[in-house]
């Protein structure tokens, strides 16, 4: 683990610091993804698709101090919309509530490889046709008529991986807006140049991970992480796959909006 807090240090732009020291409201206004359990004096920064369903759950069973039995089973649309107001964010603190949080607090990121989390993003949201994807897809078709592509889909037809990225090249450039959480980067999500990360749990490793927080939390005897949530996407022939019909200027554009979170957290383009 301190290795890969080295890493990310390392990694860090020096010129691109902000100063949560003086400024952590009004940074922190913009990431709403930052979860406070004051019991454990815990900090989790939650990045979609990134194991969170599940570390939502243990973060309601380690706040009401439950059972594994009670948290385990809460389904993805409770953890997510139904519960979710019994998880503080810490941009509701004062200033002076955040900044003792952040020195004083464990905090912790949960991260996978990015390009393996853009496709089971879109494996999720946009692979078969759903209300998201309908949403979403309005603004993705039109790339589906690029040159190079296939073309535009009729309805009942799912969005191309290659126009999602495409997508994904544009919008990045065009839009004042940010991303949707789900392929947002984690320099955006987690601010992890400022919000210094004691633990860094790799999707890859996540069950040894989240049990050693636990043991640094000192409640793990009591609190286990619930099973089941590597997905098939996680093997790299299955997420690779989906690359190959990609254009390589397209990809290359791709890999520069990811540079970064690549780069942070030790994964490679190769």
């Amino acid at each position: 683990m301190k290795a890969r807090r080295k890493i990310l240090q390392d990694a860090c732009p020096k010129n691109t610091k902000l100063a949560l020291a003086t400024n952590a409201s009004s940074i922190l206004a913009g990431r709403p993804f930052l979860w406070v359990d004051d019991r454990h004096s815990l900090i989790y920064c939650e990045i979609p698709k990134v194991g969170c369903t599940n570390f939502k759950r243990l973060m309601y069973g380690l706040t009401a101090n439950a059972d594994i039995t009670e948290y385990k089973d809460i389904g993805a649309y409770e953890v997510h919309y139904k519960y979710q107001k019994f998880l503080v964010p810490l941009s509701d603190f004062s200033e002076f509530g955040i900044k003792f949080r952040l020195a004083n607090y464990l905090k912790v990121v949960l991260v996978r490889h990015p390009f393996e989390r853009l496709v089971s993003a879109y494996r999720n949201k946009l692979e078969k046709l759903s209300a998201f994807s309908r949403q979403i897809g309005a603004y993705i078709k039109p790339f589906m008529r690029s040159p190079g592509m296939k073309s535009a889909p009729q309805e009942g037809d799912g969005i191309s991986f290659a126009a999602f990225v495409k997508y994904i090249n544009v919008y990045s450039q065009l839009s004042t807006k940010p991303f949707n959480p789900h392929w947002r980067t984690y320099n955006e999500l987690c601010n992890p140049c400022d919000v210094k990360y004691d633990v860094i749990v790799r999707y890859e490793t996540i069950q040894h991970d989240v049990s050693m927080l636990l043991k640094l939390l000192r409640v793990a005897e009591k609190f286990k992480y619930p099973d089941g949530d590597m997905s098939s996407v996680s093997s790299a022939g299955v997420w690779r796959s989906y690359f190959a019909n990609v254009p390589s200027s397209d990809l290359n554009e791709l890999k520069g909006i990811y540079k970064l979170d690549a780069k942070l957290f030790n994964y490679t383009f190769n």
